[in-house]
């Protein structure tokens, strides 16, 4: 009698298991669906906790505002740029920080020891999107701080410090844009940027879907993520 599959029990009992041919195709395809599937439940998930990051970080960042407005600790910005702006607005984010707990300030040219420089800035990949003009990826003397839940923040530049940058990651990566590292600004009731005078809250940039100097890698939902 010719059986048409294998006996893979080594029984006389009649009953045919799989060919070797068949449990091979079925590992096949099982290998298929697991390498097809995971890396997007992986990144489902790491982009579930950047959201949560970044939502309670635009929080956390609107907290602390509030309180510097209501104690009166956030000191009026001069209606044009000079030494004593930059003095101010440093003043202003030391404050800040203090308002988040800061652990760790790095105000004396030594911006990179709170503030990861590989990641967004790795390999010069932002040169012709704008990085490069502002000196985020190369200028140490921008103010930054680690808060007591481990993120950090950086100012923008020195001279418009009202765009701030925070990591939710801290210096683990990927340190991108869009990511794990999302921008705040300072905004007035009108939700202008409030490059002078004084804020009221810690606004957010619009959506960007295409690369941009505020998006690197695309598909940055600044403003959707906080409605979701």
């Amino acid at each position: 009698m010719m059986w048409s599959r294998i006996n893979l029990t080594g029984g006389c009992n009649g009953k045919s298991a799989f060919s070797l041919a068949e449990v091979m195709v079925a590992i096949a395809v099982v290998g298929f669906l697991v390498s097809s599937t995971v890396p997007q439940l992986v990144e489902g998930i790491y982009e579930s906790k950047w959201k949560t990051g970044y939502k309670a970080g635009i929080a956390d960042a609107n907290g602390a505002l509030l309180i510097m407005l209501t104690d009166y600790e956030y000191s009026s910005l001069p209606p044009d740029y000079g030494s004593s702006y930059t003095t101010i607005n440093s003043e202003n984010f030391a404050r800040f920080g203090g308002k988040l707990g800061a652990v760790k300030y790095c105000f004396d040219e030594n911006r990179f020891d709170c503030w990861e420089q590989d990641g967004d800035c790795a390999e010069g990949e932002f040169v012709g999107i704008g990085f490069e003009d502002s000196g985020y990826c190369s200028n140490e003397q921008y103010k930054s701080f680690i808060d007591g839940k481990g993120r950090t923040w950086t100012h923008y530049s020195t001279e418009t410090s009202v765009y701030i940058l925070f990591d939710i990651n801290g210096f683990a990566r990927p340190n991108r844009l869009g990511r794990d590292r999302w921008p705040v600004r300072f905004e007035d009731r009108d939700g202008v940027v409030a490059t002078s005078g004084i804020p009221v809250r810690a606004g957010i940039l619009n959506d960007y879907t295409d690369v941009d100097r505020w998006c690197p890698l695309g598909n940055c939902m600044y403003r959707s993520y906080l409605t979701e």
